[in-house]
């Protein structure tokens, strides 16, 4: 039976070395759950703290309204997949799927039942009777997700489990594990840095930076009104511009440095915003259109990289000290050296001059 899981000012040190410092989170029943960060950033350790593998020193971690914190990790019924699959070698495919339901000591009929359910649904049915050894990197791994959840676990941990694949197998796998985890409803928590796997698999992304969370959201929400300038410029790339507020007539325009404006009127309640505050403005390369308006920002190609249905251009310009990214359809054909761009208003994100806050109204630290 699939759980939440609610975890409570949790502290995780290794000597005098903190690593997790105050963590608290909320995962929905059978959601599909990411933590994504760059190497070290704590998710891992997070993700063993769920498991039982870690000790924590404060806080409490929940499934549904237990307290799991003393409970081992093979009490914790949890179903987990790993990058080095961690199958037996020794063992056919069926063999190592019936392994943790014989440890169970369940009748030899559901055995066969289950086995044979999780073999048509992960499609490595004409496998069954294999060594491992015989098997692709992609097959193996279906290996070691159908060994997962064949044991009706609580829920299901993988921890960069397609890092070792190549970059079609990564894709084809992903969409292995997003369908079989709906199909199941099983309450998921998957570990990657790899942002556009965290996009393409999860319903709610949790951005972890120095063991802190920095914003929790859906995938659509994390890329689109990113909380801070780390999660903008983590996930994807964004252009940072150094602004200026200016409020004329009762509207509030941000101020590039070479004078072009923006009027920005869903920026939040213009109480907080001062006139001539900085700000920092963040544009993705694709949302930049090209523009023939006197008030645009002027820019000259430096180099371009062709990426098969967009071309990166490598622009410089004067309101960046910076190398800028703009992004175009590759069947556009553009060969101009000078152009003007101006940024899609609707799109762009604008943060404190600390970078710590995003001023666009409805952007959310934590959506539920």
């Amino acid at each position: 039976m699939s759980v939440s899981i609610s975890i409570e000012n949790v502290t995780k040190r290794y000597g005098n070395n903190t690593v997790i410092p105050n963590l608290s989170l909320n995962i929905k029943n059978g959601e599909f759950f990411t933590l994504l960060g760059p190497s070290g950033c704590g998710k891992t350790t997070i993700l063993r703290m769920i498991a039982g593998f870690n000790t924590i020193e404060a806080g409490i971690i929940k499934f549904d309204n237990e307290i799991i914190n003393d409970i081992p990790a093979y009490k914790r019924n949890i179903g987990m997949v790993f990058q080095n699959y961690a199958i037996f070698p020794h063992l056919t495919v069926r063999e190592n799927i019936e392994y943790g339901l014989k440890l169970r000591k369940l009748p030899k009929e559901k055995i066969k039942e289950k086995v044979d359910n999780i073999l048509h649904a992960v499609k490595i049915e004409e496998y069954q009777n294999k060594l491992p050894e015989i098997l692709s990197g992609g097959q193996q791994q279906r290996v070691a997700l159908a060994r997962a959840i064949v044991i009706s676990p609580n829920v299901l941990i993988m921890d960069e489990p397609l890092s070792n694949l190549d970059a079609k197998l990564r894709i084809e796998m992903r969409n292995v594990i997003k369908d079989i985890q709906k199909q199941i409803g099983i309450t998921t928590v998957y570990v990657t840095h790899d942002q556009e796997e965290a996009l393409a698999i999860s319903d709610r992304i949790a951005i972890i930076k120095d063991g802190n969370i920095q914003q929790i959201a859906s995938p659509i929400n994390i890329y689109s009104r990113p909380y801070n300038v780390f999660v903008s410029t983590f996930v994807g790339h964004s252009n940072l511009f150094n602004c200026k507020i200016k409020k004329i007539n009762g509207k509030i325009e941000i101020v590039f440095k070479s004078g072009f404006s923006i009027d920005m009127s869903t920026l939040i309640d213009e109480s907080i915003i001062e006139n001539d505050d900085d700000v920092i403005a963040a544009v993705r390369p694709e949302e930049f259109i090209m523009s023939d308006n006197s008030n645009s920002i002027k820019a000259k190609i430096i180099s371009k990289t062709f990426l098969g249905k967009y071309t990166n251009y490598f622009i410089k310009c004067d309101d960046s000290d910076e190398i800028i990214e703009y992004s175009e359809d590759s069947f556009l054909q553009n060969d101009l050296s000078d152009i003007n761009i101006i940024p899609n208003k609707n799109r762009i994100n604008v943060f404190t001059k600390d970078m710590e806050k995003n001023l666009i109204i409805g952007t959310k630290k934590e959506e539920l």
